[in-house]
Order: C-alpha cells, then sequence, then structure tokens
C-alpha cells in the first residue's frame, strides 16, 4: 500500500470514528498471504472442551492461530511505520484535538508491559512529530 493511500485510508477511517476516543492496534503480512491473500480463514476452532482454552465472551472461545498465517497481530508501530501514525494522528487532531487513543496490544511475541511500551514509544514518536 502506497503512503499516499496508507494516508487517505487513515483519514477516511478516522472521520467515520465519532467525537471521543479510539483504539489502535498494528497488523503485519506475513508470507501465508502470497498463498491465501490478506482474507486468511484457516483459523481453526478450538473445541469447547479443549484443555486450556481462551474464553473470548460468554460461550465464545478463539480460534487456533495458522501456523503460517497471511496476517498477525503486532505491537504498534511494527505494522506501520512511525510516519503512518504521524499521518494517523494528525487525522485525529484535525477532527478532535482531545481524542483519547488507546492502544489495544495483541502480539503474541511481547509481554503486556513490553508491547505496551513499544507502541506507546512508537506512538509519542508519531505524536511529536505531528
Amino acid at each position: 500500500m502506497t503512503d499516499d493511500l496508507r494516508s487517505r485510508a487513515a483519514s477516511a477511517a478516522v472521520g467515520a470514528v465519532g467525537p471521543s476516543r479510539i483504539a489502535v492496534k498494528d497488523a503485519a503480512l506475513c508470507p501465508g498471504a502470497d498463498i491465501r491473500g490478506v482474507l486468511d480463514t484457516s483459523f481453526t476452532r478450538v473445541p469447547a472442551d479443549a484443555p486450556g482454552k481462551v474464553p473470548t465472551g460468554y460461550g465464545f472461545w478463539c480460534n487456533a492461530w495458522p501456523e503460517d498465517p497471511a496476517w498477525k497481530f503486532v505491537a504498534v508501530g511494527l505494522g506501520n511505520d512511525v510516519p503512518f501514525w504521524t499521518r494517523f494522528l494528525k487525522a485525529l487532531a484535525d477532527i478532535n484535538p482531545d481524542m483519547a487513543v488507546n492502544i489495544e496490544h495483541e502480539d503474541a511475541a511481547y509481554s503486556r508491559t513490553e508491547g505496551l511500551a513499544l507502541a506507546a514509544k512508537d506512538l509519542h514518536n508519531a505524536t511529536a512529530a505531528v
């Protein structure tokens, strides 16, 4: 995706958000995208009686992640770079300069605190460039 297209997509998404807060998360494309495309449906269901299953809500369980996924969640800043997040935050500030930005950390490669610290650092660097 070109920087211009990313910037326009970020502005469009931000424009549809609403007035007060937004949650940010990031994803990266993996080699599996070459085979299955970005709309990867190769996730498998985890049976309700599987040991160690992780509940995601009443009566629902996580799917098993493919061994070679088309994409994966990564810490904010690892899928899209700081210039992308700078444009994104600029678009937010144009709508509401006081809008809260919440970090959704779903990168399994980092602990909760490591992933949040990395995301906060990247968003702080992006904010400094706004």
